[in-house]
C-alpha cells in the first residue's frame, strides 16, 4: 500500500433491515445487533451503509405492498447509537412504504445520530443531491440510486433516486470537480442470486469509466463478488448486515444460509487513487447480531467470495444460479398477491412487465442447451 500520501479507510456494510422481530428483541433485551462487530466498524475513517426500511410515526401505508414488519418504530433508533455511521443510503424499494412522512422521519432520526442521508426525498432534485465530506484532507462525494420501481421519485413525487445510467453519469460529471473521489451506493441486482446481472456489470464499469472510484451494491440479500476495474473497485453485493431471514412475510425458504453471510467492504484511498481494497467476512447469528468470522469459517467465506468474483461477467453463471430462485420466488409472489388483490394484481403485473425475467429464462434455456450439446 502506498504510504507516500495520507491514506484513509472507507468501510461499507450492506442492508440494515430492522425487521419487527429485531426491534422487539432490542426493546426486550436492550442489545443492539451491531454490538459484536462494533470494534471492527469503528476502525473506519468513514463508515457507509444502506438503510433498507423507513422509520414511521404515523404508520400510514404509502404503497400497496407496505408491510408492518418493515416499519421501524422511532424508538428503535437506539440500535444505531454506537455505530458511528457517517453516510446512509435511503435509495431502495422500501423507502416509500410509509410515504413522505416515512422519508422525513427517517432523515430526521438518522440526522440526529450524526448520520448523513441521501438517495431519497420529496422529489428527484432532493433524492439525487450528493453528500460531500472530508477526512484527512481527502474529499469524498457520495451518490445513491435504486433500480426503477414504484418507489422511484419524480419531479413532483417523493421516493428514491432511480438508477438510470444517463442521469447517474450527469450527476458524476457535476460532482467530480468538487471532490477527490466519488462513491456510488447502488440498490440493484437480482435477489438471492450469487452473481451480478451482466447488465449491472456493464453499468458498474461504465460508472468507473465516467469518474467514480468505488461502487457499493446492495439489494440482492446475498454476496455478489468484487472486481477491481481500471482505477476503481466494484462491490456488486455486500449481502445483508442487520437482517432476520425469518422476519420476511413471504419467501423465507430461499437462500437462508447465504442471507446470513455478509462482508464489510474495506477501501483505502489517497487523494489521487484507490490504493487497496479488501473485505471482512461476517455472519448473522440466530439472535440477529452480526459477528466477524474467524478461523476456518472466515477462510471458507473468503474463498467463496473469491470463487464468486472469478465468475463476474459470466452470463452462464448468472442464468444457472438465478433462474431457479427467481422463478420460484416470482411464482410465490404472484400466487400470494393474486389471492389478496385479485384482478388489481393482474393489472399491476401487465403494467410492470419485466423483460429482464424473460431474458433470464431464455438465457438459461440457451445455456442449458449448449451444455447438453
Amino acid at each position: 500500500m502506498d504510504q507516500s500520501e495520507p491514506t484513509i479507510l472507507v468501510q461499507a456494510i450492506g442492508d440494515i433491515a430492522f425487521f419487527r422481530t429485531l426491534q422487539e428483541s432490542y426493546f426486550r433485551l436492550g442489545v443492539s445487533p451491531f454490538a459484536p462487530a462494533l470494534s471492527t466498524l469503528k476502525q473506519a475513517d468513514v463508515l457507509v451503509a444502506d438503510f433498507e426500511f423507513a422509520f414511521s410515526r404515523e404508520a400510514k401505508p404509502g404503497t400497496a405492498e407496505s408491510n408492518d414488519s418493515y416499519r421501524v418504530r422511532p424508538e428503535a433508533i437506539g440500535m444505531l447509537s454506537a455505530t458511528k455511521i457517517d453516510v446512509c443510503s435511503l435509495a431502495n424499494n422500501h423507502i416509500l412504504d410509509w410515504g413522505l412522512e416515512g422519508i422525513r422521519t427517517t432523515q430526521d432520526l438518522l440526522s440526529g445520530m450524526g448520520i448523513q442521508t441521501l438517495g431519497a426525498g420529496a422529489d428527484c432534485s432532493e433524492a439525487r443531491r450528493p453528500v460531500v465530506l472530508e477526512r484527512g484532507g481527502i474529499w469524498l462525494g457520495f451518490l445513491a440510486y435504486a433500480k426503477p420501481s414504484d418507489c422511484s421519485c419524480t419531479e413532483q413525487q417523493p421516493g428514491a433516486a432511480a438508477l438510470r445510467a444517463e442521469e447517474v453519469i450527469r450527476d458524476i460529471a457535476a460532482l467530480k470537480p468538487q471532490v477527490d473521489h466519488i462513491i456510488l451506493l447502488l440498490h440493484w441486482g437480482i435477489e438471492f442470486c450469487d452473481y451480478p446481472y451482466p447488465d449491472d456489470v456493464n453499468l458498474g464499469r461504465t460508472f468507473i469509466d465516467k469518474g467514480a472510484s468505488v461502487v457499493l451494491g446492495c439489494h440482492a440479500h446475498v454476496i455478489q463478488g468484487i472486481e477491481r476495474y481500471r482505477h476503481g473497485v466494484i462491490y456488486y453485493g455486500l449481502g445483508n448486515f442487520i437482517y432476520d431471514p425469518h422476519g420476511e412475510q413471504i419467501f423465507v425458504d430461499a437462500k437462508l444460509r447465504e442471507r446470513r453471510e455478509c462482508i464489510i467492504a474495506k477501501v483505502w484511498l489517497t487523494r489521487s487513487q484507490v490504493v487497496g481494497f479488501d473485505f471482512i467476512p461476517c455472519w448473522i447469528r440466530d439472535d440477529g447480531c452480526t459477528v466477524v468470522l474467524e478461523g476456518e469459517a472466515e477462510q471458507a467465506l473468503r474463498q467463496r467470495v473469491h470463487t464468486i468474483s472469478a465468475q463476474i461477467g459470466n452470463p452462464g453463471a448468472v442464468y444457472a444460479t438465478a433462474v431457479g430462485n427467481l422463478l420460484k420466488r416470482e411464482l410465490q409472489t404472484y400466487w400470494f398477491y393474486l389471492r389478496r388483490d385479485g384482478l388489481c394484481f393482474i393489472w399491476r403485473v401487465l403494467r410492470d412487465f419485466k423483460w429482464r425475467h424473460v431474458k433470464l429464462v431464455v438465457g438459461y434455456c440457451a445455456s442449458w442447451m449448449l451444455r447438453r450439446g
